[in-house]
């Protein structure tokens, strides 16, 4: 049929060694799948229980109760004006590791409708740095100093449940492998139902029109078909528009891609990039691009940071940082880079 039942069809569950039990609310959310396939070991059963059509159920009562107030520290005017800021932010990593850092007094603001790339080798730090901007820093690795203010609110020491109300509705990330990111088990239009109804929005017919819409912005050929389609029986490309699309569902206002276009063939990189551009323009949306490599995300980009290490090595608008390179890691690595073909020039 149409429409493929979510919650009550399979209620998914979570368990680690100890028994202890998180829903899929918490841990299949768009985000917390990303983080259960990051750490495969900690998932030992997916349970089925009852029946229910996603598309269908109306949105979610929200929860009522003030959390608690914290202290927050002092945020000057400067970063108000940004959408993301992060300050001296230094992230440890466990004991026996090769470094003491992942990364090492970072810091780089990031405007409303700017277009941010942090690129470096594996291990460089880049990674880490989005994730801790998620909250999704591994088992072990934590912030040891420094500050993550997003649209004016520090969000470096919020606990889990507090970040749950900020992923997918304001803050969204995209993954490298689509497959790996998305639910085998699900149905494409249970996917994009499961972040409606994790954030308690829309109602049944509002989710299914916003749900086709999307898909066909993100260049889906049969919008219906697809809906009904398991990700297995779409092509690379066609799964990361979907994980694109469920990026967007909630109309977040930053969006983070670690390495979300190196995976699809050349031809397929360069369709996504011009039509992440676009949708760029489009929704009013902010980027912040984690690569390895300059190439693909040269002519969508508006500042790159180079990292190496766990450390800024290099920061300037793209051209800049592609002409006239100032430190010899950035110059081995645009020496380095594959040239692509020309994409379309990112307007505005």
């Amino acid at each position: 049929d149409l429409h493929y039942p979510l919650r009550r069809q399979r209620q998914m569950c979570i368990r680690d060694s100890s028994g202890a039990g998180r829903s899929e609310h918490h841990v299949l959310g768009l985000y917390d799948w990303g983080r259960a396939h990051r750490d495969p070991h900690r998932v030992v059963a997916v349970v089925p229980a009852g029946h229910g059509d996603p598309f269908d159920r109306a949105g979610a009562e929200p929860d009522r109760r003030r959390p608690e107030r914290r202290a927050e520290p002092a945020i000057d005017e400067e970063i108000r004006m940004t959408l993301l800021s992060i300050r001296d932010l230094s992230i440890a990593l466990p004991v026996g590791a090769d470094r003491l850092y992942a990364a090492k007094d970072i810091n780089f603001d990031l405007a409303p409708g700017e277009i941010l790339c942090i690129v470096g080798e594996s291990g460089s730090g880049k990674s880490m740095s989005a994730n801790a901007v998620m909250g999704l820093l591994p088992q072990g690795v934590e912030p040891d100093k420094g500050s993550i203010t997003f649209d004016g609110q520090s969000i470096l020491g919020l606990s889990e449940k507090e970040m749950l109300k900020l992923r997918g509705s304001r803050i969204s990330m995209i993954f490298q492998e689509p497959l790996s990111a998305l639910n085998p088990l699900m149905r494409v239009g249970a996917q994009i139902a499961e972040v409606f109804e994790a954030h308690g929005a829309l109602n049944g017919s509002e989710r299914r029109a916003r749900a086709l819409k999307l898909l066909e912005e993100v260049g889906i050929p049969d919008p219906q078909a697809a809906i009904r389609a398991y990700p297995f029986q779409l092509s690379g490309g066609q799964r990361q528009r979907i994980a694109i699309a469920r990026a967007l569902i909630i109309r977040p206002e930053l969006i983070l891609f670690d390495e979300a276009v190196s995976a699809l063939d050349v031809s397929v990189r360069a369709q996504i990039l011009d039509l992440l551009a676009e949708l760029c323009s489009h929704h009013d949306l902010t980027y912040l691009f984690i690569s390895h490599d300059l190439s693909v995300v040269r002519t969508v980009t508006d500042r790159v940071l180079v990292m190496q290490s766990g450390k800024i090595v290099e920061a300037g608008e793209t051209a800049q940082v592609f002409d006239a390179p100032q430190h010899e890691y950035t110059k081995s690595l645009i020496a380095a880079a594959p040239v692509l073909p020309d994409f379309p020039q990112r307007v505005g």
